[in-house]
């Protein structure tokens, strides 16, 4: 085993210092973008060799972040935010986390810290209002997340375009470069010649799609807080554009629910342009249209579905993704019959006696199924509580302040909508499992505790909006 020089960890450690206390000290807002910026753009995560082992970004970031929290606090005897809007709920949360693992070490689960270990994003809510107290809202990071998802849906789009262009060149580049090590799968789309690029994160296309056209109507002109009307379109289309060549079925249900609940906000209050709405059921029937022009894939997705509808899923491949989460559904429900109040704990359970298709798997497509498998109905619950105290004090919060700050239209209708579409697309990939949600699902409470917490900046009294994009 070969040793490390000793002056190569000194400069590491002098250099780790110096940027853990100007980013997560002097200056937190900037370790809230970098975290921010490596959930999002990071994709599902990657892992670099530093000092003989290996060691992933995103937990360095979010422990470097609540130790810097600690230190002002601790060391540098700054006032603490005082009492926390959404505190019960996450108590709750983090009391089913705890207990999964417990479950899970009593039954020697293999790896049982590894699933809700994600769920520490929940506490950058808890630093971001704590950054923020005095300063008003944090639009920096709201423009984090338009960018960021903006940068990652054409990055899938021009990825998808050189696939299906030049599929040899492109694997001689993909696997060469850093978007093998992030794990952007690129599969075979069976029963077609088309390759389609998968973003682990793009279920946040339809987050900031509600959020930016409710924004685009709530702002005024020469009001840019976050971006430009011009930005904000360029965001709302690349977000609609790659979930419509997502090529996944879980993302086209997400964004009909999307262009049904706006376009249902713009009949029951007319607050959205007309031409907004229109302009989504263009673009999505544009979509629609590519797709069935394309003969493999739509006579693929006929018979699918045709097939399904007939009950006679055998009649299709057994390796087809409907046929496989068909029969993990179905496993599932045997499973979670078994230990319906606190489940089998995090890990690898011994549920593998219900079905093939659970035996050596720690996560599978149904979220809300698998939490509950692992959690029970009482984890369950204790996620759906976490979730809807966030809806109704975001509803109640929109309608205190609609009047006085129509933004808040687009900030708490807006993740409104944004997380019901996530919730139905987790119904057939796990969205809301992945480091990305967590932290905008995080950053949504901060922003109604703020509204909650300092309501004279929602009415005009505080610091003007265009005021908050500074990260300094």
């Amino acid at each position: 085993m070969s040793e490390i020089p000793a002056l190569e960890v000194s400069l590491l450690a002098v250099a780790g210092g110096i940027f853990a206390y100007v980013f997560f000290v002097k200056k937190p807002e900037w370790g809230l973008v970098v975290l921010f910026l490596e959930a999002i753009v990071g994709g599902n995560g990657r892992w670099l060799e530093l000092l003989g082992g290996t060691v992933t970004p995103r937990y360095i970031l979010i422990v470097s972040v609540a130790a810097g929290f600690l230190v002002r606090h601790l060391v540098l005897r700054q006032s603490l935010a005082g009492s926390y809007l959404f505190l019960r709920p996450l108590v709750v949360f983090g009391l089913v986390l705890a207990v999964g693992v417990v479950l899970a070490l009593r039954r020697g689960n293999p790896d049982p810290v590894s699933e809700p270990q994600v769920w520490l994003y929940l506490l950058t809510y808890f630093l971001i209002v704590d950054v923020y107290k005095d300063k008003g809202f944090p639009f920096c990071l709201l423009k984090v997340v338009f960018v960021s998802v903006a940068v990652m849906a054409a990055i899938t789009l021009g990825m998808m375009a050189a696939a299906n262009l030049n599929p040899g060149r492109f694997f001689a580049v993909y696997l060469k470069t850093p978007l093998e090590a992030m794990r952007i799968t690129v599969p075979w789309l069976q029963g077609t010649h088309l390759y389609y690029v998968f973003w682990g994160n793009s279920s946040l296309a339809g987050l900031t799609l509600c959020v930016t056209v409710f924004w685009i109507s709530a702002l005024k002109r020469g009001a840019e807080p976050v971006l430009s009307r011009r930005g904000l379109k360029l965001v709302g289309l690349l977000s609609v554009l790659t979930m419509v060549f997502s090529m996944t079925r879980g993302t086209w249900g997400q964004l009909v629910l999307m262009a049904g609940l706006l376009a249902g906000s713009y009949v029951l209050r007319r607050r959205v342009p007309l031409k907004s709405v229109l302009a989504a059921v263009l673009l999505f029937a544009l979509g629609l249209a590519a797709v069935a022009s394309v003969e493999p894939l739509r006579r693929g997705i006929v018979v699918r579905a045709s097939t399904l509808l007939a009950g006679e899923s055998g009649k299709l491949d057994r390796s087809d993704s409907i046929v496989l989460k068909s029969m993990e559904t179905r496993h599932l429900v045997r499973a979670i019959g078994a230990r319906p109040v606190l489940g089998y704990g995090f890990g690898i359970g011994d549920y593998g006696e219900f079905g093939e298709d659970l035996k050596g798997h720690s996560r599978f497509h149904n979220f809300f199924l698998y939490f509950a498998l692992k959690t029970g109905f009482v984890g369950l619950l204790g996620l759906l509580v976490l979730l809807g105290s966030f809806v109704y004090a975001a509803a109640t919060a929109h309608l205190k302040l609609r009047d006085a700050w129509p933004l808040s239209r687009a900030l708490f209708i807006g993740w409104i909508f944004g997380l019901a579409g996530i919730a139905f697309a987790s119904l057939s990939n796990p969205h809301m499992g992945t480091p990305a949600f967590i932290a905008a699902f995080a950053l949504g409470m901060a922003f109604v505790d703020l509204a909650v917490r300092r309501p004279e900046l929602a009415s005009g009294g505080g610091a003007s909006p265009s005021a908050e994009t500074s990260c300094d």
